[in-house]
Order: structure tokens, then C-alpha cells, then sequence
């Protein structure tokens, strides 16, 4: 080959360049493609001098020998009961079902599907005359409650939800199904006569008993087959939106008999083995030596031998000359530098030691903690060698790093790190709705304030509502329900030598506001408590009250008479504010089971807002005296 210039040098100006370019000498090309070595003996020296030719085990790994350690998970405990509420785990659902589940609101299409189900039951085993007066009885029984107004805010609230008002007409003989169904579960589910739930005048054969009891358990296994319905849910930690979790794992080790396992900040909806960390310290509910009822403690050793494969990708270094590779992947687009560790050590991967690797396929027991004990590698030579980890027993826990470790807290100082292996029983993929429930925490620096400002809630009929639209609705509901025509007369100004203005302030009722305030007996720290606004017409009776949160987000700690205090710990809301929504989330489990169930995710909100929040002020008027 010869290299020409395509343009003599010159000056360099806009619009010139120099560029050099390859050109071939021959037409021939033949000695060109074999790449011939001019000198191979000087090659084959230099390789002497640096002391190549020396002998080196180079064998091909052939068999693998794995010998591993796998310990079932056997408990789980909420942490917001301080690990005292544990109880024993299986893997009838996954670990998200377990904890983020909670009870699913019983609005009104709720009563409606449960009612028309249980009369439908009723009516298919049981003859007409029987059939109407078991209806009547449970009518009679479960009677549903509808609102129908009495003061003109719960009549507005009617008038904003129009679909509403279509279920309310069927008030009369629609059941209550959440009262329904926690008795079926406390009487027919614990093994309970249903009688106990009806007249002691309705006559009922034996025969008729037994039957209306087995109605009342498929009844039960139906609704609770919808969605995943627990007591309560503890896993959630209000004053901190979000989910905290722990498990015990059993463990050969007679002098840790149990490993517990926690979970302090989930809160995003994809669980996985990172979420966690090895905790060291006093869970003794959790970790204790007595047995649970139904507990079982599973620790298995399993021997494997099998035959490792050579890592492969797209794109990577092939070891034949002339052989492409796929350029689909393009490794020169690494920017890395000399801060960007984890893009050095992927090209350094990918480009140079890319052959080196091999893949032992190892199928991990799923919702175990497993410990590889030994690693055998035999080659074509006979030759067996030990694989350890890269860090066992090195470094103490602060100084080392590995990719698939759990963290530990409260470790022992000087301890090593723990190269166990978690595989969760987690969801690999599942189907989320869109929220039914959305709540925006936002900071008001001008008031010194932190906002809850719901922004969707759930509608009586469990729907998808855009609650700050359905505020002004209301408002404007409101005002058309209310006679003012009938409110006293305001009072007449006074002629003075000035006029004022009085300016008031309103602030939509979907703002619920957060105060900065400390606690007792935690001086060190602040919280964020949950304030309340009153909605005030002049002289319109049953209008002054407090506003009080529509959604379950906000509803924390609150009772039936809207009592109860909220406490939010103020590091939770940053500037940029966070984004609290709740979904219903639909997957698949073990032998194709649907799992259905209601929960809670938090991520980053929109920044900060501004109320424009003032108290009550007088200004002067334009006017400057009553005479003018």
C-alpha cells in the first residue's frame, strides 16, 4: 500500500482540509488479504525474551461441580408492629400482594355486584316461596344506607356524582356487602351457624340450614377470589409512605439458627433482591428460636455437576481473523471517562476478556436464601480447581463491594460480607390500572406550609375521578342549592371618612394542609401534621364545618367523626414534592392463579406550588368617602 495526499499542503483556511487516503498499488489483492508476517522469527524470539514459551495449564473447563445451601423462607413480619405481629409465610401469593394489599373500598357498585351475586345464589337452589322469604330476611338484615342528603354539602356531593344518584334509587333493596361479608367470615368462615345472622322466626329446614351455610362459603371463597381483602395493612408506615417488611429464613448455622431479612423503603412497585438487607441486631419476634404454628423450616444441600457454556452477546469480539461481528452493537460509542467506572468496566469486559468467561446455568430455588459452598471446575487434563468468591473473607463489610450482595445493617465490626444469594418470591410482571387514588405532597415556601392537594379520588361508584374538577362543581352545586335569598341582611355601611374593603381568601377544598410542628419526646426531629379548613357560608346553617380529605391517602388515622392526627415526617416531602398514587395491580401466579389486589406507590411529584394563601385583610377602597 502507498499513501498520497489527495491536496498539497497548504495554508489552512474555511473551507479546506487535508485528508489521508488509502490506495492500492496493485490490482491484485490475493498477497494483500493472507496478512503475511515479515519476520515471524523475530516475532517468535520476542516472545522467548519475555518468557512466553514457558509451560501453562490452559485446559478447558469441562465439568463443574456446584454444591449449594438453599433455606425457604418461613416468616414475615410488618414492621410497623415492631416485628411483633409475625406470622408464618407461604407462597400462595407473592410478596407484593402480601404487603401492599389492602381492603378494597366497598362503594356502591361494589354492594350492587355482591347483592345481585347472593340473590342470584338464593334463587338458583332454593324454591320461589323459600327463595323470597330468605331475600326478605337478609334485606331486612343488611339494609344498605344511602345517603340522601339533609344538609346542603352532602346534597351538593349528590349533585357532582350524577351517576350516583341511578344506584341510590335502588337503596331499598340493595344489601350491604361489606357488613355481608365480614359476618359470612366470622360466623361460616370459623364454622358458625349462618342462623346466628338471621331471625330466629324464619323457618328453615335442617337440610335448608346445611345448604344456605355451603351458599354462604362459596359465597365467600367467590368474593374473596376478586381481590385480596386482609384486616388491616401494616406494612404501610403513613409517617413515612412507605412499605416496611421483614422475613426470617432458617439457616444450618447452630449459632444463628434464622436470618432476618428487612425491607425499610419500598415504595415504587417492583420488588426485587436489592430492596433488601441482611439485618443484624435484636428482632427477637422475628428471629426467635420457638417455633410457629404450621411452621415449616426447610434447609436443603444439593450437589450438581454439569457442563459450562462460554458467555456470548451480540456484538462481541469473535476469535476467527476474518471473521465480522455484529455490528449491530457498537462499542466505539463508549464515552467513558475516568470517573464513569461502570462503562469502563463494560467495555473492558466486552472488548478484552470477553472469551474468558464461561456460564454455569444454575436454577436457585424461588423465595430461598442460598449459600454456594464450593465450586469445582475440572478441566481436560484431569485438573480441578476451587472457585471462591472474590470476596470472601478479604475485607472487612465497609470496605468491600460485590454486584449481587445484600447489604448488612448493624453488623458486627470486623465482620465479612455475606455472599449469600436472595431470590424473593416477587412478580416478574403484572398489569397495573390507572390511579384511583392520587395525592400530590407539594411545599409552599411563602406560607411555610406543605400541601396535600388531591388531585384524584374514587367516585361512589369506584370510579376514576379528577377531584379538583368536581371541586368547582360542587361550589358551583352549592350555590344553586342554597337560598340566599332567605340569609339575614348584611349590615349597612356607616358613612366615615374613609372606605374599606374586606378581602377574603379561599383556597380549594382539594388542598389539605400540613403543618410544621414538633412532637413530644422527639426533640431532635419534625413532622409535618395534617391540618383542617372550614368551608364557611355566611348565615347558610349546616355549611360550617371542616373540610375534611375524600381520599384514603389522606384519611390516615382519622375516625368516622373526623378525629385523629396525622403525622408526616418532614424529610419525606423534599423541594421537589412526591407524587403518592393508589392502583389496582392484576398478575399471574404458581399453576396460572390470578391475584388481583389494591395498592400504594410514591414517586417524585412536580415541584414546589403556591397557594397564594393570606388571612382575612382590609384595604382602602377606591373610594375615599360614602359621600362621593
Amino acid at each position: 500500500m502507498a499513501y498520497t495526499h489527495n491536496r498539497p499542503f497548504k495554508k489552512l483556511s474555511l473551507g479546506f482540509w487535508n485528508r489521508l487516503e488509502a490506495r492500492p498499488t496493485r490490482e491484485n489483492y490475493a498477497q494483500a488479504l493472507t496478512a503475511e508476517t515479515y519476520d515471524p522469527l523475530w516475532l517468535l524470539t520476542r516472545q522467548w525474551q519475555f518468557g512466553e514459551f514457558k509451560g501453562e495449564d490452559t485446559g478447558t473447563a469441562v465439568f463443574t461441580h456446584v454444591e449449594t445451601e438453599h433455606s425457604k423462607m418461613s416468616r414475615f413480619a410488618p414492621e410497623n408492629t415492631g416485628f411483633g405481629n409475625t406470622e408464618v409465610y407461604n407462597d400462595r401469593i407473592p410478596v407484593e400482594a402480601r404487603v401492599e394489599a389492602e381492603q378494597v373500598p366497598f362503594d356502591l357498585k361494589t354492594h350492587l355486584q355482591i347483592s345481585m351475586y347472593w340473590r342470584k345464589l338464593l334463587k338458583a337452589y332454593f324454591p320461589y316461596s323459600s327463595f323470597q322469604a330468605l331475600y326478605d330476611a337478609f334485606k331486612n338484615a343488611y339494609r344498605l344506607n344511602v345517603t340522601t342528603g339533609g344538609n346542603p354539602v352532602e346534597e351538593a356531593n349528590q349533585g357532582v356524582f350524577p351517576k350516583a344518584q341511578v344506584l341510590q334509587q335502588t337503596g331499598r333493596w340493595l344489601l350491604n356487602g361489606a357488613q355481608l361479608y365480614q359476618d359470612f367470615k366470622a360466623t361460616v368462615g370459623v364454622g358458625n351457624s349462618i342462623m346466628n345472622l338471621l331471625p330466629q322466626t324464619l323457618a328453615l329446614s335442617t337440610t335448608q340450614v346445611n345448604d344456605l351455610g355451603n351458599l354462604a362459603l362459596g359465597f365467600l371463597h367467590w368474593f374473596e377470589g376478586l381481590f385480596i381483602q386482609p384486616t388491616t395493612n401494616t406494612s404501610w408506615k403513613p409517617e413515612n409512605m412507605e412499605y416496611q417488611f421483614a422475613h426470617a429464613v432458617p439457616s444450618s448455622d447452630p449459632q444463628a439458627p434464622k436470618t432476618a431479612i428487612v425491607a425499610q423503603e419500598y415504595y415504587h412497585g417492583k420488588l426485587d433482591w436489592y430492596n433488601y438487607t441482611i439485618a443484624h441486631g435484636a428482632h427477637h419476634n422475628l428471629v426467635g428460636a420457638a417455633s410457629l404454628p404450621n411452621e415449616q423450616v426447610e434447609v436443603t444441600t444439593q450437589n450438581r455437576t454439569m457442563l459450562p457454556g462460554p458467555v456470548r452477546y451480540r456484538g462481541m469480539p469473535v476469535p476467527r481473523f476474518w471473521e465480522f461481528e455484529d455490528g449491530v452493537v457498537d462499542f466505539g460509542k463508549f464515552y467513558e471517562n475516568t470517573t464513569d467506572l461502570p462503562q469502563a468496566l463494560l467495555a473492558q469486559f466486552g472488548l478484552i476478556y470477553s472469551n474468558d468467561w464461561q456460564i454455569v446455568p444454575y436454577k436457585v430455588p424461588v423465595g430461598s436464601l442460598s449459600t454456594v459452598k464450593k465450586i469445582v471446575v475440572t478441566d481436560v487434563f484431569g485438573q480441578k480447581t476451587v472457585v471462591n468468591a472474590a470476596n470472601q473473607k478479604l475485607d472487612p463489610t465497609w470496605q468491600s463491594w460485590s454486584m449481587f450482595n445484600l447489604n448488612q445493617s448493624n453488623a458486627p465490626l470486623g465482620s465479612y460480607p455475606d455472599n449469600r444469594l436472595f431470590m424473593p418470591p416477587t412478580v416478574h410482571k403484572s398489569l397495573e390500572s390507572e390511579p384511583i387514588e392520587e395525592v400530590l405532597f407539594t411545599r409552599d415556601e411563602m406560607n411555610n406550609l406543605v400541601w396535600g392537594i388531591e388531585r384524584v379520588i374514587a367516585s361512589p361508584l369506584g370510579e376514576r375521578t379528577q377531584w379538583n374538577e368536581l371541586v368547582r362543581k360542587r361550589k358551583a352545586q352549592l350555590q344553586t342549592l342554597v337560598n340566599f335569598n332567605n340569609a339575614s341582611p348584611a349590615t349597612p355601611l356607616v358613612a366615615t371618612d374613609f372606605v374599606y374593603d374586606y378581602i377574603t381568601n379561599e383556597i380549594p377544598e382539594n388542598w389539605i394542609p400540613f403543618i410544621r410542628v414538633q412532637r413530644t419526646g422527639q426533640p431532635d426531629r419534625r413532622y409535618l401534621q395534617r391540618g383542617k379548613m372550614e368551608r364557611y357560608w355566611p348565615n347558610v346553617p349546616g355549611t360550617a364545618r371542616f373540610i375534611q380529605p375524600m381520599s384514603v391517602l389522606l384519611q390516615e388515622n382519622t375516625s368516622n367523626a373526623g378525629t385523629g392526627v396525622y403525622f408526616l415526617k418532614e424529610e419525606e416531602v423534599p423541594r421537589a414534592g412526591i407524587l403518592v398514587t393508589c392502583s389496582f395491580q392484576r398478575t399471574r401466579w404458581f399453576g396460572g392463579k390470578v391475584i388481583n389486589w389494591l395498592g400504594r406507590q410514591k414517586r417524585a411529584g412536580v415541584g414546589e406550588s403556591n397557594s397564594n394563601l393570606a388571612f382575612d385583610t382590609l384595604q382602602h377602597s377606591e373610594k375615599t368617602s360614602l359621600q362621593e
